[in-house]
Formats: structure tokens, C-alpha cells, sequence
């Protein structure tokens, strides 16, 4: 979801409800789908909400439905914690916890991170990945734009 697609996907998607979540703003976009900051209606609280690519069809909903099995099973502090997946107006969704901050690829546009910074992200990276692992969980797309510091 790159280009003139995106923006069209996210102007139809920013300010709608999809499900109990109202949509506020674009966070970023990938091969499966675009990421938003929505406002849990429900709770009342900041959610990020993951909205699937294209058209819901049986075998996106298997694949949602494996990712959201998969997230279901982790609880780290180092995890952004799962909260529910579903359908929504033709909308597959996965939502989760908002995580305040900025990507690593973020804070390493202003330069390489010093020794200790580094050893602190790298040790908390390797103990998510250690927790997601026992729990018989491959990432598959470890990035910085996927840190959140």
C-alpha cells in the first residue's frame, strides 16, 4: 500500500468507525495493510488499529485470524499488547495497543545511537523476540520502523 493507493485507502478510512474504533490518523502502511491511531469508543482509550489491504475474502480472514492467535499469546512489556480482531463493514482489523514514542528509524535519523542507548534497545528487542520465540512466534519483519523507543 505505497503511492496515490495509500492516500486514497487512507482518506476513505481516517475519521470512519470500524467496529468500536473511530479512526484519527494514518501511521504508516505496509504489504498487508495501513496502521492507524484510533480512539477506542468503547473504553476510551488510544488504540492502533491495523486495517487490511484490499478486499475481505476467506483466505485474508484465515491469515488475520493466525496473526491474531499469534498475538494473543504474547505478554511482554517489550510487546505492544493485542486487544481484539474482526470485520467491520468490510474491514479486516486487527487492534492493539498505541504505543507513544517514536521508531528507532526515527531516532536514528538524527545520528548512531551511543554504546549504551544501543546495548538497552538491542537487550530489549532480544528479550521480545526471546518471549515471542518460547511462545512459538517468528516475527518475520523486525525493523526500525517497527521499535517504538
Amino acid at each position: 500500500m505505497t503511492g496515490r493507493g495509500c492516500l486514497v485507502q487512507h482518506a476513505r478510512v481516517i475519521g470512519r468507525t470500524i467496529s468500536h474504533y473511530l479512526v484519527e490518523e494514518s501511521l504508516g502502511a505496509g504489504g498487508m495493510g495501513a496502521v492507524y491511531r484510533a480512539r477506542d469508543l468503547a473504553l476510551g482509550r488510544q488504540a492502533a488499529i491495523k486495517v487490511v489491504a484490499g478486499t475481505y475474502d476467506e483466505s485474508l480472514q484465515r491469515r488475520l485470524v493466525r496473526e491474531a492467535e499469534a498475538n494473543a499469546r504474547l505478554q511482554h512489556p517489550a510487546i505492544a499488547t493485542f486487544y481484539e480482531s474482526g470485520e467491520s463493514d468490510g474491514h479486516a482489523f486487527i487492534a492493539m495497543e498505541y504505543v507513544r514514542g517514536r521508531t528507532l528509524r526515527d531516532r536514528l535519523a538524527n545520528g548512531p545511537l551511543p554504546m549504551a542507548e544501543a546495548a538497552s534497545v538491542a537487550s530489549a528487542m532480544l528479550e521480545a523476540l526471546n518471549h515471542a520465540h518460547a511462545a512459538g512466534i517468528l516475527h518475520r519483519d523486525i525493523k526500525p520502523e517497527n521499535i517504538m523507543l
